[in-house]
């Protein structure tokens, strides 16, 4: 993985779901929001010098919290399109899918790891233009391009949350967006 992919795309996606909460109904464990956004915050601060690192577990774990809030979300309020909550979560889900479909077509076994992935194939792509020469900064450097982006797609979806056309039309074009710079950077490495 690189720095600041996950825990930043966690941060995000908690600070849209803190947006909605207080828009559509201010009781609802925005403390718990805000105490999770502290947390992460914290967390990031250390993952960007490459100091901590979020393993499997915490990740699915903060994964699994942040779906239960989405999930809540969506109850509290049928006004907010479920692609909206979609559109926060579609990078790891895509990301999870493609590599599993990958691995399978290149007969690849899926319990091994691999470096394959889009943020990995992005940090060979600066690391041999020689665009940051500590790899902990160039680590942290690509998964905050990342994480702008997905803050710009988010945004968009943000100001849509009750428009599932657009909410479906900001997840496809991610994935087509997603699909042309994985298969660039791969001709890019041959």
């Amino acid at each position: 993985g690189v720095n600041c992919l996950c825990s930043l795309n966690f941060l995000i996606v908690l600070f849209f779901s803190y947006l909605l909460i207080k828009n559509l109904s201010p009781s609802s464990f925005n403390y718990e929001l805000i105490i999770m956004i502290i947390a992460i915050s914290i967390f990031i601060t250390f993952n960007f010098f490459g100091k901590n690192f979020l393993g499997d577990g915490a990740a699915y774990g903060v994964g699994f919290l942040l779906g239960f809030i989405l999930i809540k979300i969506s109850l509290l309020n049928n006004l907010v399109s479920p692609y909206f909550l979609a559109n926060l979560l579609w990078y790891p889900a895509f990301e999870n899918l493609f590599s599993i479909i990958r691995r399978a077509l290149s007969k690849k076994k899926n319990y091994l790891p691999d470096n394959d992935h889009l943020h990995q194939m992005i940090f060979i792509y600066f690391k041999k233009k020689n665009f940051i020469k500590k790899n902990f900064l160039l680590s942290s450097f690509v998964g905050i391009v990342i994480n702008l982006y997905l803050f710009f797609i988010y945004s968009i979806g943000y100001l849509f949350y009750t428009q599932t056309i657009i909410q479906i039309a900001l997840i496809i074009s991610s994935i087509v967006v997603y699909l042309i710079l994985y298969y660039i950077l791969v001709k890019f490495h041959k």
